[in-house]
C-alpha cells in the first residue's frame, strides 16, 4: 500500500498514540500491525512505529501549528482528543470533565485535579534538594528554589527593583500608584 502524503496525514491525525512500548501496533489507517518504530526523526533520533507519529513530533521541532480554535484563533500543533486544541476549546465551553470526589470541584485538565487532589491528602511530593521542603505542585518549588539561587527574574520598569515571586512584583508596582 502506497504511504499517504503529509497532507493527508494532517487530516487523518485524530488521535495520539495509546500504545505501550514492545506491544504490536496497528496502523489506524490501514490496519498493519508491526513492533518496531522504523520512523525515525532526523532532528533528535526519537523512534515512531508510524509515519503520522513522525509528522506530528516533527510540529515540535518545525513549530508548526496548523490546527486553530474557530472561537479564538488560537493555533496549535495538535487537534486530537487529547490534543491542546481540544483542551483549550474547554476555557470557550466552560466544560470541567474532571471533579474531585471529595468537594465536587470540577476541573478541564486532569493534571489540575490531580494538584487538587493534594489539597485533601496533604501529600507534598516535590521537595528541594537543598533544604527538604516540600511542596504540592512543581511550581510551587520552583519559585521557592530562587532563595537558593538569589535569583529575581521579576523586574520593576520604574525602578528595577527585582523579586523572585510575580506576585509581590505586583504588589511593588501599585505602591508607585
Amino acid at each position: 500500500q502506497e504511504e499517504p502524503e503529509p497532507s493527508q496525514i494532517k487530516e487523518e491525525q485524530e488521535e495520539p498514540c495509546g500504545h505501550q512500548e514492545g506491544e504490536k501496533l496497528s496502523c489506524k489507517i490501514c490496519g498493519e500491525t508491526f513492533s518496531e518504530k522504523p520512523f525515525n526523526c532526523d532532528t533528535c533520533g526519537k523512534s515512531f512505529a508510524l509515519k503520522l507519529h513522525l509528522v506530528c513530533h516533527m510540529r515540535s521541532h518545525t513549530g508548526e501549528k496548523p490546527f486553530n480554535c474557530e472561537i479564538c484563533g488560537k493555533c496549535f500543533s495538535q487537534r486530537s482528543h487529547l490534543g491542546a486544541l481540544d483542551v483549550h476549546k474547554r476555557v470557550h465551553t466552560g466544560e470541567k470533565p474532571f471533579t474531585c470526589e471529595r468537594c465536587g470541584k470540577g476541573f478541564a485538565v486532569k493534571e489540575l485535579l490531580v494538584r487538587h487532589m493534594r489539597t485533601h491528602t496533604s501529600e507534598k511530593p516535590f521537595i528541594c534538594e537543598t533544604c527538604g521542603k516540600c511542596f504540592t505542585n512543581p511550581s510551587s518549588l520552583a519559585v521557592h528554589r530562587r532563595i537558593h539561587t538569589g535569583e529575581k527574574p521579576f523586574t520593576c520598569e520604574i525602578n528595577r527593583e527585582a523579586s523572585p515571586i510575580p506576585g509581590n512584583l505586583k504588589l511593588h508596582e501599585d505602591s508607585h500608584r
